[in-house]
């Protein structure tokens, strides 16, 4: 179980501005609120997004089919996370005159 993503800009070509990108993701991606069926994955209420909704969004490379369903691998869905906080935070700046 690989615990990292690789993001090294020395291992990346095609790099690009990804806020396009990052802004499509957003708007295509809700919260849920839920409870699991087998208590195996969690128990308690959990609060998360859907694998459908990752791969909707464009962000399907962070999504792996198990044997018991879709499964979101945590480091990249954290390095998608971590680019809308950065579009995010330019779409402020903009709005607050930076």
């Amino acid at each position: 179980l690989q615990m990292y993503a690789m993001s090294d800009r020395r291992i990346k070509h095609n790099i690009a501005d990804g806020d396009a990108a990052t802004n499509a993701a957003m708007d295509s991606l809700a919260a849920y609120s839920y409870d699991y069926d087998d208590k195996k994955h969690g128990k308690g209420k959990q609060v998360g997004i859907m694998a459908q909704d990752l791969e909707r969004a464009g962000l399907g490379h962070a999504v792996t089919e198990t044997s018991e369903g879709k499964a979101v691998n945590g480091p990249k869905v954290a390095l998608a996370v971590a680019a809308m906080a950065a579009t995010l935070n330019r779409r402020l700046s903009k709005l607050e005159g930076k």
